[in-house]
């Protein structure tokens, strides 16, 4: 199998999820930072008087572990899948995973299935795209997932994944390879691989190498062809 890849572009509720997340980290590193200066200030123009510079200190380095989780909310964000040579590749901004596939079954999640899974993935009004679930529905997983509305099962036996292509349609193909070819290519496909030419049927009363004529018409034919030769 050549190598195929698929876009993962974020929507639907991992998006906003994402933003509200972002949104909270940078608004908490801004407001400790203006804490710090305001509390600053203050003190030069002599309205915080009797306490040393530390808390303004505190404030600031305080600011920095809302910023760092900002900078890191994004590592795990899925950009893309890659299919070739029988494995499943998931890449994410600052990691990557690889997934034998031979074998495995893969389909699209079915609309209900979609909203138990937003549920499943939601904490606090932000879903997650990554990590690793249990339901009741869809069994033990692990969600690699960028939009739930593109959202496909990948069950590789002992371990199921969701991953969310942009173009589900094109990337289950090689799970589902067809069994007939177009009429272009002309041949049956048979074992998702295996190919043999069509038997068409003989026309305008020609034989085909192997069919049998009977004796007694071939008899018939021999007296017949003097007498057609003479008229």
């Amino acid at each position: 199998m050549s190598e195929r890849r698929f876009a993962c572009t974020p929507g639907g509720a991992i998006l906003r999820g994402q933003k509200r997340l972002r949104l909270l980290l940078i608004g908490l590193t801004l407001t400790m930072i203006a804490a710090a200066l305001i509390f600053w200030l203050g003190l030069l123009l002599g309205t915080i008087q009797g306490v040393s510079w530390w808390p303004g200190l505190f404030a600031l380095l305080g600011a920095g572990l809302p910023w760092m989780a900002w900078r890191m909310s994004g590592d795990l964000d899925l950009l893309g899948l890659e299919l070739e040579g029988g494995w499943m590749a998931i890449q994410m901004r600052r990691r990557r995973e690889r997934f034998a596939i031979a074998g495995a079954t893969a389909r699209r999640l079915t609309a209900e299935e979609i909203a138990h899974l937003e549920r499943l993935a939601t904490n606090g009004g932000v879903t997650a795209g990554t990590g690793g679930f249990e339901s009741h529905r869809l069994g033990e997983l692990d969600l690699y997932a960028s939009d739930l509305a593109n959202a496909v099962l990948v069950d590789l036996g002992e371990t199921r994944l969701i991953v969310t292509p942009d173009a589900p349609a094109a990337f289950l193909e090689p799970f589902h390879p067809p069994d007939i070819q177009s009429p272009a290519h002309g041949y049956l496909r048979l074992d998702h691989g295996s190919a043999r030419p069509p038997q068409w049927p003989s026309l305008h009363g020609e034989r085909r190498s192997g069919d049998h004529e009977p004796e007694h018409h071939r008899q018939e034919r021999r007296q017949e062809d003097p007498a057609r030769r003479q008229g």
